[in-house]
């Protein structure tokens, strides 16, 4: 673990404080405990703790977990994971705290890019009650380090989950460096998630070694099975398909009789819940655009009784239809309806960059603050695509209304995350006439083609195939798209 530079005001308060527990007045080190966390939220830098025993982690906990400070503590924990003391304690902390720290680690390692040896924690900390949180973990970390990792542990199902990530490293090998303009069908079918027809022969390989959903009950081992499928429809766009499975394992006969996904505990339930929680939010942004969020409570009831979904994150759902509303022209109030969403959901997830920044009084937004948006957004494609979606569309309103002003870099940057969408799921609202018209003229020349050629495609596909030699060439690239698109029913 990298040196912790020092930093003596901080360690000067938790020396005070460890003082104050051996004091015979409670009253006295409760007051001076007040005195303390005060001091602590209040100062702004807070890289240089180090944190030495149980007492000063419960303290640190007290002082910046329950409050706008928590990305600080994770970060203070990350920090001090190479304390056997510190990682015990996070192993024994209740599940949304192990799951915010194991949250907050993507973030971190896409920032500062440690070696492996300083993530050696991870491994100590693994558990199936927290897999689909480690999914979400490895898909941010690059190939080396999955590597390294891999050779350090003997843990079957992390092994797993690592060569899972290996995998899908390799299948985007084809995209790397380059932009999705330098793509043909020669290439497979290169998208965010790998290759769409690798991921999709291995799906029916997976299913066919599954007990048959007929059985009654499903057994440990088919479920794992099934949920990793499940998973793998979900990476190749195929989000009807998914759900569909998902919601045959809950609506199984045979699930009352085990709890392996009705119960809170079970890692399979959790499993299932992030899974679902991943899908169902895009999917009715894609089938109901105009009121996502009540569609996606009503899949909630009607599909998958037991389970409910992450509030802070259905209220991005809310943030689109009032984005619509105002590229419609209702804009007249949205600015203030989005601000007040952005503070619901901090109210309900305390640390996230993107809801703070809807808050913002400035009108305009500086550039290193647009980066810093723009770096949340590439971090939620992993795990929470509506909500990178959303956080674009916002990105684009700010645009036309002069709240944030493009660069040639970031409006290639924003155009070719819309085209990443597009080739996962090529649907209508990933690429479209006004997404180019607005983005296009401020982007490099190879990304605005890449829209341009999509969007004349898209308006002209009825006549495409028997036209003349004007559109051979465009039109046999982007064929697989369109033909997948009209077999998805999303175009």
């Amino acid at each position: 673990m990298e040196t912790i530079p020092g930093n003596e005001n901080m360690q000067k308060i938790l020396a005070e404080f460890n003082t104050s527990q051996t004091a015979d007045d409670l009253f006295t080190a409760w007051q001076n405990e007040l005195r303390l966390r005060r001091l602590i939220r209040n100062d702004s830098d807070l890289s240089g703790i180090t944190v030495e025993n149980s007492n000063e982690f419960d303290f640190l906990k007290r002082c910046l977990y329950f409050g706008p400070g928590r990305k600080h503590f994770f970060d203070i924990l990350y920090r001090n994971a190479s304390n056997i003391t510190v990682v015990n304690r996070v192993m024994q902390s209740p599940p949304d705290l192990v799951k915010g720290f194991l949250n907050n680690i993507g973030g971190y390692v896409l920032e500062h890019k440690p070696p492996a040896k300083d993530l050696q924690f991870i491994i100590t900390i693994y558990s199936e009650e927290y897999r689909s949180d480690f999914i979400e973990l490895f898909e941010q970390l690059d190939r080396d380090l999955c590597t390294q990792l891999l050779t350090r542990t003997t843990n079957k199902n992390l092994r797993r989950i690592i060569k899972q990530r290996l995998q899908q490293t390799r299948d985007q090998d084809c995209e790397s460096n380059q932009t999705i303009t330098d793509q043909s069908p020669a290439d497979g079918y290169p998208t965010i998630f790998g290759d769409k027809i690798e991921i999709i022969k291995a799906t029916i390989k997976s299913l066919q070694a599954a007990q048959p959903l007929s059985a009654a009950p499903l057994n440990r081992e088919t479920v794992e099975i099934l949920l990793d499928s499940g998973d793998m429809l979900f990476r190749a766009g195929l989000l009807t398909d998914c759900l569909g499975l998902l919601a045959k394992m809950v609506n199984h006969p045979g699930t009352n009789q085990n709890s392996l996904l009705l119960s809170g505990q079970e890692p399979y339930y959790r499993q299932m819940d992030a899974l679902i929680s991943k899908v169902l939010p895009i999917y009715a942004l894609l089938v109901s655009p105009g009121d996502p969020h009540r569609y996606a409570l009503d899949l909630y009831r009607g599909l998958f009784p037991g389970f409910g979904p992450d509030p802070a994150s259905l209220a991005y759902l809310d943030i689109h239809s009032i984005v619509m509303a105002g590229w419609q022209g209702h804009h007249q109030y949205a600015g203030y309806e989005i601000a007040q969403k952005g503070g619901k959901i901090l109210s309900l997830r305390p640390v996230d960059p993107f809801a703070s920044a809807l808050q913002q009084d400035d009108s305009h937004f500086a550039e290193k603050e647009w980066a810093e948006l723009a770096r949340d957004v590439a971090q939620r494609i992993s795990h929470r695509l509506h909500e990178a979606y959303i956080m674009m569309e916002v990105m684009r309103l700010w645009h036309r209304e002069g709240r944030i002003r493009l660069s040639r870099s970031a409006a290639s940057s924003l155009l070719n995350n819309y085209l990443q969408f597009f080739n996962w799921i090529p649907a209508a609202p990933f690429m479209n006439e006004q997404v180019h018209n607005q983005l296009s003229g401020l982007a490099d020349e190879k990304t605005r083609v890449a829209s341009e050629q999509i969007v004349n495609i898209i308006q002209d596909e009825p006549e495409a195939a028997a036209s003349g030699p004007k559109y051979d060439s465009d039109f046999n690239k982007l064929q697989p798209k369109l033909l997948m698109s009209k077999f998805m029913g999303v175009l």
